[in-house]
């Protein structure tokens, strides 16, 4: 039975209407899954238009399926089993169910595909985002309570926090975007992981840090977030140079800011002690 959706999730749903149809044509099921699906439960418009879906299909059969009906196909993700496209002016990132974990000391996931949505989405990163719709039957697919956690305004990870902080420990930070983003609040066993795994973050790129960093600050509040960040000790680990104690009005400040990147960092590190060489070690794009 097909569940009722928004005026805007069944646009997309009725767009996306064709590629399922290909899919299902050699026997394969295709998934909504993302931002889209949790933005559609809160009524709030998706903040990018590229659509994610995921499939049992593996990348030599998406890239088969979508021959000579793509617009345009791109493979540089294929390793970790992502070909994205173009189809009728609309950019997909299309990736096999994922079964994968990070190596202990690797920045990079050990794939391994997975036959089934749920194994999927137990891998994501919190409930409120292992959630899927199906484009065949369209309904939402949620085992693990994400729609429920919405509801209820708490940020829960699928498998316990200490698993998926290893596997991803980036995950950690991300957490602060989100308590601030959606006020979500931190279940105990969450901030507890975080506390517990802050020097797990040392296997994470700089530039990986650096991004999911300038998500937060140009959040429209990023203090809940910041102060998530000093209570659990990971501000020390991503951002040594900002007194932990100048938090508060570090983030008032970014908040005065308009939202560009440029001048929230600078309103964040504005009674930083950075250096030159600080900024270099961060990665930012001249």
């Amino acid at each position: 039975m097909n569940e009722a959706f928004s005026p805007r999730l069944e646009s997309v749903l009725d767009a996306a209407r064709p590629l399922a149809a290909l899919f299902a044509a050699e026997g394969h099921r295709l998934y909504l899954v993302g931002g889209v699906v949790r933005d559609h439960l809160l009524d709030r418009v998706p903040s990018a238009p590229d659509l994610d879906a995921t499939t049992d299909a593996h990348p030599p059969a998406i890239k088969r399926i979508l021959a000579g009906h793509a617009e345009a196909v791109w493979t540089q993700g294929e390793r970790f089993g992502t070909i994205g496209c173009t189809i009728d002016g609309q950019t997909w990132e299309i990736t096999t169910h994922r079964a994968e974990s990070y190596e202990e000391a690797s920045r990079k996931p050990a794939v391994a595909f997975g036959d089934r949505i749920e194994d999927d989405l137990v891998r994501r990163d919190f409930t409120v985002n292992a959630m899927a719709i199906d484009l065949h039957d369209r309904v939402l697919i949620d085992p693990y309570g994400g729609r429920d956690d919405l509801g209820v305004g708490v940020l829960r990870t699928p498998l316990d926090p200490e698993v998926s902080f290893s596997e991803d420990p980036l995950r950690m930070l991300r957490a602060a975007r989100f308590h601030a983003g959606y006020d979500l609040e931190p279940v105990p066993e969450l901030v507890g992981a975080i506390t517990a795994m802050v020097g797990r973050m040392a296997i994470v790129s700089t530039e990986r840090i650096r991004d999911e960093l300038e998500k937060l600050v140009l959040l429209d509040d990023p203090a809940p977030g910041l102060r998530l960040l000093v209570v659990t000790g990971l501000l020390g680990a991503v951002l040594p140079a900002l007194d932990a104690g100048e938090i508060d009005a570090a983030a008032a400040r970014v908040a005065e800011m308009p939202a560009d990147p440029a001048l929230r960092w600078a309103a964040l590190l504005l009674r930083a002690e950075v250096t030159g060489r600080d900024l270099a070690g961060m990665r930012f794009s001249r």
